[in-house]
């Protein structure tokens, strides 16, 4: 009986052994799952944190290796112009699995207490290999009126490590990049990156500024040089048409549009800067959501940087000054029953 009993004992202590390993299993998984998601939010907040700061190696450094290694300096330095500068770090909260960055703006005599805060969240479920996290961002002053925008980064584990594949901003830049694909070579990747850039103004020259190039200044197919200093110091606008007349409501140059549709903006007269704008901008929203978008903005000025005229056609690059950053803009113009006309619009770099 007693043998009986042992022989009847044991499958029993053997089930509770291979339950108790697999439950310790189980928590292991869920331990290894929670932390790597934990570190996923953390990367992709030190991803935009290395971008604002503008350390190119350490930015660098979240990027995939395939991707990182088509990548020369120069090309580095100017993919990270693409967050500014006009933020420093000032703090780092993370509390139930929400990392909280604050950055102040540089130019504290203009923007004074001008804050961006930005909150890291996981976005869904993240695998052992997979994560995407999502920053709600806010900017401006504390008490004012505030942007709003959404930063998406999803992340895939590469060589030990979170890496990011894509990078997507939903502010007025509308910014996606795509790094890492698993159906995509990485030189073909870094290639369309560098399209991007290039399409966006950013010169690759090593200093990662977000500049025009000619072939943009020149709209892409007219072969005029651009202006020198001196000539736009003398104000000297090659193939510019003679004035005709302060009254007549029209503009006389390029630039005369351009500056008077940031002037109505400043003015907050958004009717006036909604007519201005290319035909194409008016039937993408209503007068009442350019007008809504614009508030949202907190413009504080603008500056226009450079003129080309061709003589029917022109080019015009400005910068907006907002609290948050400035934003470079290329105006495509033509001369049109004796008055310019804004025909284009893009967001040439951030």
């Amino acid at each position: 009986m007693a043998g009986a009993r042992s022989k009847a004992i044991i499958p029993v202590v053997v089930l509770l052994t291979l339950a108790a390993l697999g439950g310790g299993g189980w928590f292991g998984y869920r331990y290894l799952l929670d932390t790597r998601a934990g570190l996923a939010i953390k990367t992709a907040a030190d991803f935009e944190l290395a971008g604002r700061d503008g350390d190119a190696d350490e930015w660098a450094g979240f990027l995939p290796p395939g991707f990182a290694d088509e990548l020369k300096d120069d090309e580095l330095e100017a993919g990270i112009g693409y967050f500014g500068t006009s933020w420093e770090h000032d703090d780092r909260e993370t509390a139930d699995g929400v990392i909280t960055d604050t950055y102040l703006n540089t130019d504290r005599d203009t923007f004074e207490d001008y804050d961006l805060i930005a909150e890291w969240e996981l976005d869904g479920d993240a695998s052992l290999t997979r994560a995407t996290v999502i920053a709600a961002v806010e900017w401006g002053p504390p008490e004012g009126e505030r942007g709003e925008a959404d930063i998406i980064i999803d992340l895939v584990w590469l060589d030990g490590a979170w890496r990011v594949a894509r990078y997507e901003c939903t502010d007025g830049s509308n910014a996606e990049f795509t790094f890492w694909d698993e159906d995509e070579d990485a030189d073909d990747l870094a290639e369309e990156y560098l399209e991007y850039l290039a399409d966006k103004g950013y010169r690759l020259d090593g200093d990662g500024a977000p500049q025009l190039t000619d072939e943009q200044l020149q709209g892409g197919e007219l072969p005029v040089p651009q202006l020198t200093e001196e000539q736009l110091q003398q104000g000297q606008l090659p193939g510019g048409h003679p004035a005709i007349g302060g009254n007549s409501g029209l503009y006389d140059y390029p630039e005369d549009v351009v500056t008077a549709h940031f002037d109505a903006i400043m003015l907050g007269d958004y009717a006036t800067a909604y007519r201005l704008l290319p035909a194409d901008k008016q039937a993408a929203m209503t007068e009442d959501e350019f007008a809504a978008q614009i508030a949202g903005y907190g413009i504080t000025g603008f500056s226009v940087d450079a003129v080309v005229d061709n003589g029917d056609t022109a080019a015009v690059s400005v910068t907006m000054i907002t609290p948050y950053g400035d934003f470079a803009y290329l105006w495509q113009l033509e001369w049109s029953g004796n008055t310019w006309v804004a025909t284009g619009r893009e967001l040439a770099g951030m």
